[in-house]
C-alpha cells in the first residue's frame, strides 16, 4: 500500500501494466490475485497519525482492525460474521485502546475480548490480541 502526498511515484509490478501515481493517490497491490486498486484520498488522513490522530472516513471493519491495531501496536483477531464491509467513520487523538474499543462497540453491532501479552520461549512477549466478535 503506497499513499503519496508530493512528487511521483511509478510502480513497476511484475506480469502488471506500469502505473504512474501523482500526490493524493492510494495505491493497494493484492498480492494474492495481483490486483491494483487506485483511488484519491485526502493524504491529511493518512499522516494524521504523526501527531497522535487516527481518522477513519467510511472504512471497512476489517480495515478499520487493520489501522488499529498499527496505531496501538496491538493485533486483532475479527471473527464477527457478515460484517467484514461495515463502514466505519471515528476520529481518535490520544484516546486510549479501551476507549477505541468501546467507541466501536457504540457504532457497530460488535463486542470485544482482550487477551493479554503472553511470555514467549525466547524471553520476547506476545503482542496483546484483540477479538471482535458480533454482539
Amino acid at each position: 500500500e503506497v499513499v503519496l502526498e508530493q512528487g511521483s511515484v511509478k510502480l513497476n509490478l511484475p506480469d502488471l501494466t506500469s502505473q504512474n501515481m501523482v500526490p493524493n493517490e492510494r495505491v493497494i497491490y493484492h498480492s494474492d490475485d495481483q490486483l491494483i486498486e487506485k483511488m484519491k484520498v485526502d493524504v491529511a488522513d493518512f499522516l494524521a497519525w504523526k501527531n497522535g490522530k487516527l481518522i477513519l472516513k467510511d472504512v471497512s471493519l476489517s480495515e478499520t482492525c487493520v489501522k488499529l491495531s498499527r496505531f496501538y501496536n496491538v493485533e486483532f483477531d475479527l471473527q464477527a460474521k457478515g460484517l467484514h464491509e461495515q463502514r466505519i467513520r471515528m476520529t481518535l487523538k490520544d484516546d486510549p485502546l479501551e476507549d477505541a474499543l468501546k467507541l466501536l462497540t457504540i457504532i457497530s453491532p460488535v463486542s470485544y475480548r482482550i487477551e493479554e501479552r503472553k511470555a514467549l520461549v525466547d524471553d520476547s512477549y506476545s503482542k496483546k490480541k484483540i477479538i471482535i466478535k458480533n454482539r
